[in-house]
């Protein structure tokens, strides 16, 4: 999202000095509001209530209408969750929280929690969320790290049910390609044309660390949720869609377009299994006017021989003393977005 043309967004991710207490809190115990310090009612405002583990049920923009010409202030998202599949079915991230989401900066919240890994061993998870003021972009980093060994098998699914100005008339496409790092998967409102995308990184250069992407899949609700949980969802670079709930046809402001139809999609990561430390980047953004959108790229063909993981042996990326204070290391990574 943003001003169209490219800029470089450099994401700090703050030395945290997070206390585990071993007192586990319920999952959304808590909700921090945080937004792009843009007024609601005006033109490109984005605010998002912040759950555990950088989920969320609610997020709003103001944006214009195609078919009104009018500001509209509208909520677009439903589901924003992120599933763990460690190789038995997948579970929300947020039902393993220990530390509720926190208020830690200026628009930035962070949690923590565990779950047990495929070696057996306990796998600490922590999720810093932030929204940079004027940008209509949620970004979340995840950092995992185990207690001993290795992390193991760990897919990461960054889930997204939609509802842009009702549910049931929505449009999916995408736009950019993984290889420059401008990938998105766009849903919005048939007649007024705005809405939502989410993205994330897909190199070292956008954060990751010893995890890779490993593609997408959009259908429509709820068909993708009990794939995730019973480890069945299959995702790919170029796309797992199922044409026949959301057929293609040519939408007059967007140009090939599926549905419409009430639309969910998810993206994936994967994690190397023999490292012991990982970071994943997500991210979640506000479509408020077509210059959000990018021209339709020329097809993007799937890499042979599969992901590509980048891998990091540097030790600031973990660290958890013996007393279970975990610090998040400062880090400064460059997003190009166009």
């Amino acid at each position: 999202m943003g001003d169209s043309g490219k800029m470089n967004l450099t994401i700090i991710f703050a030395i945290m000095a997070i206390l585990v207490t071993g007192l586990a809190s319920p999952a959304f115990a808590t909700e921090i509001s945080i937004d792009n310090d843009i007024p609601s009612g005006t033109l490109g405002h984005f605010e998002i209530e912040m759950r555990d583990a950088g989920e969320s049920r609610d997020a709003t923009i103001t944006a214009e209408g195609f078919d009104s010409g009018v500001l509209e202030t509208e909520e677009v998202i439903f589901d924003y969750f992120t599933y763990i599949d460690t190789g038995s079915g997948g579970f929300r991230l947020s039902d393993t929280t220990t530390s509720g989401p926190t208020l830690t900066g200026d628009d930035e919240v962070t949690s923590e929690g565990s779950f047990t890994g495929s070696n057996g061993n306990t796998i600490q998870w922590a999720a810093l969320s932030f929204v940079f003021g004027g940008e209509r972009r949620m970004v979340t980093g995840y950092l995992f790290t185990p207690d001993i060994g290795e992390l193991g098998n760990i897919r990461l699914y960054q889930y997204l049910d939609e509802d842009v100005d009702g549910s049931s008339d929505d449009i999916f496409f995408t736009r950019g390609t993984v290889a420059d790092g401008t990938f998105e998967l766009f849903t919005l409102d048939d007649s007024q044309a705005f809405g939502v995308s989410h993205s994330g990184g897909f190199s070292a250069a956008q954060g990751l660390v010893n995890s890779a992407y490993v593609g997408f899949a959009a259908d429509e609700f709820n068909d993708i949720k009990p794939k995730i949980e019973s480890g069945t969802q299959a995702v790919s670079l170029s796309g797992v869609i199922d044409t026949g709930d959301l057929p293609l046809f040519d939408h007059p402001v967007v140009g090939p377009a599926r549905g419409p139809n009430d639309i969910v999609s998810v993206m994936a990561w994967d994690v190397v299994p023999t490292a012991n430390t990982s970071t994943i980047i997500t991210n979640l953004g506000g479509v408020a006017t077509l210059e959000d959108i990018e021209p339709e790229p020329e097809p993007e063909p799937e890499p042979a021989g599969g992901p590509i993981f980048l891998t990091c042996d540097d030790p600031d990326f973990h660290a958890v003393d013996n007393v279970g204070a975990r610090n998040l290391f400062a880090r400064g990574i460059e997003f190009i977005i166009d």
